[in-house]
């Protein structure tokens, strides 16, 4: 009989769990937790649903309601014809991309170009409880005739670099739309004389981190990505930022 109601007693707090509620498995007299009700679902805020945008940069902030009692925030960005033409990336595998853990009720990230898109949030707390998704809000990029045309030629924009000056074997960050992978895309320096190839530290859809080649001169250059080594043919590129190189100071 004893092992009957301890059986009991589990599958009850097992259903409490399911329907949303945490209890305290202590259940001495005292120490028993108030139940905590689900979590409820954020109201985004902007951009507004169906909203548009033209040009670069391809920068977009998310913001919503504070949802009571949650201690962070899950963000998913799904993207039309990125991964597939016709086809939302999570209708082919994973969405666009993935913010988890937010401790703000905002987040700011750079979307891939000359493409439609669409977001979503949930509301999350310790012992991973979750809330509802909220529903899809849709937006929109439209980049034809901007100067940057390079994202329609490979995938590749670069929006800006962590710093425009640096010395010999110092690294920096290029944001920008670069996929998931570098493929045959190649970070470099370059000014009227050379083409110096840079070594990649972190490759990511949003961020390059690069470093200077030790050997490098001082002097004036710019910073990019060329879709593929110019030494093999024609190629198109991200677009090119100012960067100088600095004298490295004597130890």
């Amino acid at each position: 009989m004893r092992k009957t109601k301890v059986k009991i007693k589990t599958l009850i707090i097992c259903l409490l769990f399911t329907a949303g509620f945490q209890v305290n498995l202590d259940t001495k007299p005292g120490n028993q937790e108030k139940m905590k009700p689900r979590l409820g679902t954020p109201i985004q805020l902007r951009p507004g649903n169906n909203s548009s945008f033209k040009g670069y940069p391809t920068t977009l902030t998310l913001e919503w309601k504070p949802v009571k009692g949650a201690d962070s925030y899950d963000v998913e960005i799904d993207c039309l014809g990125c991964r597939k033409p016709g086809k939302w990336d999570s209708e082919t595998g994973k969405v666009w991309k993935i913010g988890p853990g937010i401790s703000k009720t905002r987040y700011t990230f750079i979307f891939a170009g000359n493409y439609r898109g669409r977001w979503r949030v949930r509301a999350s707390r310790e012992f991973f409880q979750k809330g509802d998704w909220s529903p899809w809000r849709s937006f929109a990029f439209d980049t034809s005739g901007s100067k940057k045309t390079a994202v329609e030629a490979c995938g590749i924009v670069l929006e800006s670099l962590s710093k425009t000056k640096g010395a010999a074997g110092d690294t920096f960050n290029m944001f920008g739309v670069w996929g998931s992978t570098p493929g045959h895309k190649i970070p470099c320096l370059k000014n009227k004389d050379k083409i110096i190839q840079l070594p990649i530290r972190i490759w990511s859809e949003n961020l390059i981190k690069v470093k200077i080649p030790g050997e490098l001169s001082p002097g004036k250059y710019q910073a990019g990505v060329y879709c593929q080594h110019p030494q093999k043919g024609p190629t198109d590129s991200s677009g090119w930022i100012d960067f100088e190189i600095l004298k490295n100071k004597k130890k």
